[in-house]
């Protein structure tokens, strides 16, 4: 890998910091859009053992929850999340290119490209995981124990400390990292083959079928990490509502132990139901972050242009 020379590096931060508001307004765009699949998609994972099907659990959620339930169950939680999560991609991806490989993305292979994607994924990480946590233990609280967000991320700090903020981030780690890679290194490859088909001709609709498909490309990478971190955190969540629930020290084995219990997790969902189970909800985690990746496939260049961006 090349280091970037002092200008071009200097270029590049720039030119990142301009494209921040047209980023950030297509990530919010996009998380309000996606939202109502995304609560069915966290039911459908966070039961991957369970045989029954999506419209039973939508049924449940709905008598538990109402219409509106689909709208605001942690909807807060999760505008900031997908939000900062989106922003953080979008915004730092070419940046990271240059800085990981001395070119811009648009001279970058698939590969570096992806590779730039996933090193995004770091700091994504840090920001987006509480938020993540806080997310899911109000789209699967039945008791409305949890009235806001600010409540939600009270409670998991308090029982669980900074553990309990990061429940499951290395399962979640890897989802974010093979997901992001994923999207990057096939985005443009899909963007070519499908304008190859249209004659050469880029319009909205080929950006949105290259985003679909460079969503689901990510999707089936990134599947079984995010059932298993799902269970993590909602069996961690759980134990958490228990009274005889004991705060986890801070230590070095913190890490080994998260790697067993991801290892573990998976095998036990393995053991269960097969690699149906590692992919459970795959139809509509598909539909969710492919239809994410379409979103931000067509609004992020043009939002960008209408901004009056120039691009990595």
């Amino acid at each position: 890998m090349a280091p970037p020379c002092p200008v071009e590096a200097a270029t590049s931060c720039l030119v990142s910091l301009n494209t921040l508001p047209p980023v950030t307004s297509a990530a919010v765009v996009t998380a309000g859009a996606m939202y109502p699949v995304d609560v069915v998609r966290a039911m459908r994972m966070a039961d991957a053992g369970s045989k029954e099907g999506v419209p039973a659990m939508v049924k449940r959620f709905y008598q538990a929850n109402g219409i509106g339930g689909f709208v605001n169950k942690g909807l807060g939680a999760e505008l900031l999340k997908c939000t900062f999560s989106r922003v953080l991609k979008f915004w730092l991806q070419p940046t990271a290119h240059v800085w990981a490989f001395g070119k811009s993305q648009k001279d970058g292979s698939p590969l570096t490209k992806g590779i730039a994607g996933a090193l995004t994924t770091i700091p994504e990480m840090l920001v987006i995981s509480p938020f993540e946590n806080a997310k899911l233990a109000q789209q699967l609280d039945r008791t409305a124990r949890f009235a806001s967000t600010g409540q939600t991320l009270k409670f998991l700090s308090s029982k669980g400390g900074v553990g309990g903020l990061y429940t499951g981030i290395l399962p979640m780690q890897a989802r974010q990292a093979l997901w992001t890679g994923g999207y990057f290194m096939s985005l443009d490859v899909f963007k070519e083959k499908i304008e190859a088909l249209n004659g050469g001709k880029r319009t909205a609709t080929t950006d949105t079928m290259a985003g679909f498909g460079a969503g689901v490309f990510g999707t089936v990478l990134n599947c079984w990490p995010d059932v298993i971190r799902t269970q993590i955190q909602k069996k961690t969540i759980a134990a958490m509502l228990e009274p005889t629930y004991q705060k986890a020290q801070l230590n070095p084995r913190m890490i080994q132990t998260a790697i067993g219990n991801m290892a573990t997790t998976g095998a036990e969902i393995y053991a269960a139901k097969g690699l149906s189970g590692l992919y459970a909800g795959l139809a509509v985690k598909s539909l969710y972050l492919g239809g994410s990746g379409a979103l931000l496939a067509v609004l992020v260049p043009r939002f960008k242009e209408l901004w009056g961006c120039k691009d990595l």
